[in-house]
């Protein structure tokens, strides 16, 4: 998969006690996705009761974010009291990575995350989205490009490439190989 660098500052940053949440922050298509899945996967026996992978792909409101992760958990919700206290309660004794994957398009649904931390101290949540969360819990991981080694220097020297390099630098846009 390669992001061997991210995956292991994840890694350690997810065995910090006071690391509850972490947002996953970059442009689409950048790999938040594909990260997300590979942490969770690798980070599963770190955590008693698992994880989950929860897309919001789907979810274009607020209001069905906290049914749709209920949904993933196999979570059923009544009337009696509000979604944030009913979830919290199910997750209360869990220790548990909840990972929420295309988040940017729900933040207004920010602070229920916010709320379902505090219900359940032993959950901590990988969050993937375009916008930070502005959150106090939140630590964001910024994604950049993947890292690309060149052994043998073949494209750094090719003569086409490095004019761009040099025109792109004028104008302060970071190339790198």
């Amino acid at each position: 998969m390669g992001r061997e660098r991210e995956r292991a500052e994840l890694t350690q940053w997810f065995a910090q006690p006071g690391t509850r949440l972490v947002t996953l922050f970059g442009p689409g298509g950048i790999g938040k996705t594909r990260l997300a899945l590979t942490m969770a996967q690798e980070l599963r026996a770190h955590f008693l009761h698992g994880s989950a992978y929860v897309s919001l792909e789907a979810v274009n409101a607020a209001s069905n974010v906290l049914p749709t992760i209920g949904a993933a958990l196999h979570f059923s919700f009544n009337r009696m009291t509000d979604a944030v206290t009913q979830l919290g309660n199910f997750l209360q004794d869990k220790e548990f990575l909840l990972v929420l994957d295309n988040f940017e398009q729900t933040l207004d649904a920010a602070n229920d995350l916010a709320r379902l931390l505090q219900h359940a101290p032993e959950i901590k949540m990988l969050v993937t989205s375009r916008t930070r969360l502005a959150l106090q819990a939140e630590r964001v991981y910024e994604m950049r490009g993947m890292e690309y080694q060149d052994p043998t220097g073949f494209v750094g020297n090719l003569s086409g490439l490095a004019l761009f390099a040099e025109r792109a630098q004028r104008v302060s846009f970071a190339v790198g190989a």
